[in-house]
This record gives C-alpha cells, structure tokens and sequence, in this order.
C-alpha cells in the first residue's frame, strides 16, 4: 500500500546523498523514515486483513453463535492495536519527515497528515466520539506521495534555489 512512498522516498534519499550536491541529512533519520514507511504498509495491510475477516455470517458447522461472536470482537480488537500502532508509527514518521528530530529535511514541504489527525482525534483524544468504522482515517499516503517526490523533483533540478535544510 506504501510502495509508490518508498520508491519517492529512494529516489529522494538517493538524490539528497549524491555526491558533489551540498544536502545531507543524519543517515539515521533516512533510515528510520524508510523503516518506518515498510511498517505503516505492514500495518495498513494487517488492519485489512483482520476487518474484512470480522464479518458476522452464519458460524461455521461445529461453531456456536458465541464462538463467531468471541472470533468477530477479537478481530476488532486487533483492528485496534493495529490502529493504534499505526497511528504513533505514523507520527514518528511525519515528526522525521517535518525536521523535528534532526531538522529539516532539504526542499521537503511540511506533511500535515489530515488523516492522521483524524486518528488522533477520535482513538486518543476523544476515543467517547469513535465511529464504529475509522479505517479511513489512517492514510496520510498520498500527502506524502506527493511532497516527497516534489522535494525530489527539486534536488534533481539543482534545488531549484533552495539552500539545504530549506522547505
């Protein structure tokens, strides 16, 4: 689900360390980002997995009612450890991203990840207002997609007149 992010994010990486250009960035930052996106795709795919295994159907000869039921609750339950593990992965990753580790991160914009917010809002600051389905709220992807193959975009041009660390 994250792959298109990794291959911006090499070819970022790849272009921010190419010799002669003036950016760095702390190879351990660059690391984590690329570990980071690997575990968010590891974790989309196992929220998936587990919601659309917890359907409520007709049990299984030998199952009783309870035991579908007790199989359908433990399947949203892993749904949420999934999220929530999503979700403070997720900001490591936007924190990294925004500088706020190590500093900023050469001609890459800030992420404000709406989606992400969206997490945060409803599973920890005001876990009263859930919704029964939030799945939807754990993308912020397609931000990223975007900001960092810009940012790439840039350093291959020279940095369009951006001094290193700028966004």
């Amino acid at each position: 689900m994250y792959e298109p992010v990794v291959d911006a994010w090499k070819r970022y990486s790849r272009l921010l360390n190419k010799p002669g250009t003036p950016w760095r960035a702390s190879p351990g930052v660059m690391a984590e980002i690329h570990t980071r996106f690997g575990q968010l795709d590891m974790l989309m795919e196992s929220i998936v997995t587990v919601l659309d295994s917890a359907s409520w159907s007709p049990a299984v000869e030998g199952e009783t009612a309870d035991d579908e039921r007790r199989l359908f609750l433990q399947a949203w339950d892993w749904a949420s450890v999934y999220t929530d593990a999503f979700y403070f992965f997720g900001w490591r990753t936007v924190d990294l991203l925004n500088g706020a580790v190590d500093g900023p991160l050469p001609c890459l914009e800030p992420i404000r990840p709406t989606g992400l917010l969206a997490v945060r809002d409803s599973l920890h600051d005001h876990p009263e207002g859930q919704g029964d389905y939030y799945r939807h709220g754990l993308e912020f992807r397609e931000e990223a997609l975007e900001k960092i193959s810009r940012a790439a975009d840039a350093l291959e041009a020279g940095g369009g007149g951006t001094e290193p660390g700028s966004r």
